[in-house]
């Protein structure tokens, strides 16, 4: 069988969540750092649930290693990413996150 419209849509479904154009809250010493009120995409059914690896965080403007990411979960309204002690979140100048985000300013889809 061929892919639904919805399964299509949440394939090509990327987004941008940064701090710049997004309400946030920094926890240094719990090494999160909240989105309010973005959510992320939920995958269609028969699909797998998102990973870590499913979104890429840039903290200043470097990638970080999706094995210093703890976890991106969906807690109420809010995204709260998790990051290991090796990232240190006293230097934030900017954090933007891609993924499958339903709620964001800025959308745009890639194309292979």
């Amino acid at each position: 069988r061929g892919m639904t419209a919805a399964e299509r849509a949440f394939l090509a479904l990327s987004a941008i969540v940064d701090t710049n154009n997004n309400s946030f809250n920094v926890n240094v010493g719990n090494k999160s750092i909240t989105f309010n009120n973005i959510s992320i995409a939920t995958p269609p059914a028969n699909f797998p649930a998102l990973t870590i690896q499913d979104f890429t965080v840039f903290i200043n403007g470097l990638m970080v290693e999706p094995s210093a990411i703890t976890s991106i979960t969906q807690v109420g309204s809010n995204v709260v990413i998790i990051f290991t002690n090796e990232v240190d979140l006293n230097a934030i100048g900017d954090v933007t996150v891609a993924g499958k985000f339903t709620s964001s300013r800025r959308v745009f889809v890639w194309f292979s």
